[in-house]
């Protein structure tokens, strides 16, 4: 039981929200059956061996290193190398993780290769002519008055 609260409280709910903060929108069905599958695969070979370790006298002791150490590991991981998120969009924060030049790059080689437009610029293009018709036709009705 104590198990399952320190999982619940710490890693397990980790990978959860890094993963649906630095991965785009249209990746996220994926990489969460990704890391749904491998979360699970862990989970089941963990404990599969857990009770088989805790009949054995010795092998509580061995037990409860290891996972102090992996616990360890995983706490000194997310300081060291997970960027803050919160307050971000999934844009800043790849950004930050595989840098600017870099994820302009690879942005540019996926849509080239699937034939993607850039919604943001075709938008952003739309946007800007929508507003000089608009201040065009304003600025005729203000001379016309």
């Amino acid at each position: 039981m104590i198990y399952l609260l320190a999982i619940s409280i710490g890693l397990s709910n980790t990978i959860w929200g890094i993963t649906s903060e630095i991965t785009p929108s249209y990746l996220l069905s994926q990489m969460t059956g990704v890391i749904a599958f491998f979360g699970w695969l862990v989970n089941f070979a963990l404990n599969s061996v857990f009770l088989t370790i805790l009949n054995d006298k010795d092998g509580r002791w061995i037990l409860f290193i290891c996972l102090s150490i992996v616990a360890l590991f995983a706490w000194l991981f997310v300081f060291f190398f997970v960027p803050e998120t919160m307050g971000k969009t999934v844009k800043e924060n790849l950004e930050e993780l595989i840098g600017q030049e870099k994820l302009r790059e690879k942005r540019r080689e996926l849509r080239k290769k699937y034939g993607i437009k850039d919604a943001f610029a075709h938008t952003k293009v739309e946007v800007i002519q929508e507003d000089v018709k608009f201040k065009a036709t304003y600025t005729k009705f203000q001379a016309q008055y």
